[in-house]
């Protein structure tokens, strides 16, 4: 069993060139040989992950804030309690439209070998 607190593990810039105030903490990843990683993902007022895609699945969970999901069938609101599912291959952007931070969970499949995509 792995118990950590998030305050432990340190972020890093949303890797998507464009991307602005936005933040990655690999909370489960490569390290922990998980079939899954989750990932906190937080957004700064006014920041955005500019629209990219990616050969894997996305599983969301809004903790807090407040923004948008865009994608082929258009642009939805974000709200706390909200999930998003992002098929493999679909291309997406994240929005923060609030106050404060847009803070999510997101989960990833891993390769084979345990590491990220």
């Amino acid at each position: 069993m792995i118990h950590r607190h998030a305050g432990q593990v340190k972020g890093e810039p949303a890797p998507i060139p464009g991307a602005e105030g936005s933040q990655i903490q690999w909370l489960i990843d490569k390290d922990q040989h998980a079939g899954f990683h989750m990932r906190r993902v937080t957004i700064t007022p006014g920041g955005v992950v500019t629209p990219h895609d990616h050969p894997w699945e996305h599983q969301i969970y809004i903790l807090s804030g407040a923004g948008e999901v865009a994608g082929p069938e258009g642009t939805k609101p974000l709200q706390p309690a909200d999930f998003v599912y992002i098929p493999s291959g679909e291309n997406h952007t994240f929005k923060n439209t609030g106050p404060d931070d847009l803070v999510f969970i997101c989960c990833v499949s891993a390769h084979p070998d345990g590491r990220h995509p």
